[in-house]
């Protein structure tokens, strides 16, 4: 069950810790306690032999926790719900053309007041936990630091209203902790100017999606400045998958956009790879699903699904994919991305 759910004594247990005596789960809570730390030193040695190897390490972190975590838990104070977990205010997406009524997310957002008071803490021990182990960090819902989608709890989301978020001084915060890693800021869809003048004005790289604009007339757009150009991401189906469900002139079309730009490939993730690498970009990201042409039921997510198999793809084996990879190394190296 969720902690809102719990037993009072145990749901408000980090409000007063004298409420239970815990001799009793000694055993069970070291054997927790050795559980992370195996994994931490795990995720340390992952992250020094990558780096022996002369690989980065990208880490994703989401703007807010998920509501059923040990961080709202354990400190409360610094979100918005009541002290017996009752969430105050909700954070979601105003109305748009996709979703007119607007979305929940199931999270409370930030009580950004108490959290100004202390310098963001919360923030700077999320931020310094990733840079433990990543070289570059991903803040996901990057526009909330300018202004941010509140709903009061239990009003449908379209009652919410936009609240001024943190900006600079959480910026600040958030560089001051991440000891000199890079950040990239997911910065898709529609936001207000004022998110790339917070994003530029500290030299935050953004996010562009190639999948999100694959029609011939918004490719021949200049590729979004400052950012990290994706063929698609977690959110996305694969390249071909999203191909197959074009209709036959859009594929035409596609395909005539590549070859006269010197794409000949036969594989259409072939033809959108090589035309990303080539790109001025500084940095572009290929998911495997891409670089191997994969199809059907490989996408990592489906925003707003409750499938079981939601967040659950891993690659099955290596019988293809280094032949996959090796295909791609003479275009990495023709696009001048191959380090020397």
């Amino acid at each position: 069950r969720a902690w809102t759910e719990w037993e009072e004594e145990y749901r408000d247990w980090p409000l007063d810790p004298t409420n239970i005596e815990l001799d009793d789960y000694q055993d069970e809570i070291l054997y927790h306690k050795f559980l992370q730390w195996l994994f931490d030193r795990q995720l340390r040695e992952v992250a020094a032999h990558a780096r022996e190897k002369g690989l980065a390490l990208m880490g994703d972190i989401q703007f807010y926790p998920a509501y059923d975590s040990a961080d709202i838990w354990a400190d409360r104070a610094q979100y918005m719900v009541e002290p017996d977990g009752r969430m105050i205010y909700e954070a979601g997406l105003a109305p748009d053309e996709e979703h007119p009524e607007g979305q929940k997310c199931g999270m409370p957002t930030y009580d950004f007041a108490k959290q100004k008071k202390n310098g963001f803490r919360v923030w700077r021990q999320r931020i310094a936990w990733m840079a433990r182990y990543f070289d570059i960090i991903r803040i996901g819902h990057f526009r909330a630091m300018d202004t941010y989608w509140r709903i009061p709890a239990g009003k449908p989301a379209r009652d919410g209203k936009w609240i001024l978020g943190p900006r600079g001084p959480l910026m600040e915060a958030i560089l001051e902790s991440a000891d000199g890693r890079e950040i990239v800021a997911e910065d898709l869809g529609m936001p207000r100017p004022e998110v790339a003048e917070l994003r530029d004005s500290y030299n935050v790289q953004g996010m562009d999606v190639l999948q999100y604009r694959m029609d011939t007339k918004a490719l021949k757009q200049p590729d979004k400045p400052n950012s990290f150009l994706y063929t698609g991401n977690h959110d996305n189906a694969t390249l071909e998958e999203q191909y197959s469900g074009f209709d036959q002139n859009r594929r035409i079309g596609l395909r005539r956009f590549f070859k006269k730009r010197g794409y000949n490939l036969r594989a259409f993730h072939d033809m959108v790879c090589k035309y990303v690498l080539d790109s001025e970009a500084e940095t572009v990201i290929l998911p495997i699903q891409d670089i191997c042409g994969y199809k059907g039921k490989t996408r990592v997510n489906v925003p707003g699904s409750d499938d079981p198999d939601n967040w659950t793809w891993k690659l099955k084996d290596f019988k293809t994919f280094p032949q996959d990879l090796m295909k791609m190394k003479p275009w990495i190296e023709e696009s001048g991305r191959l380090p020397e």
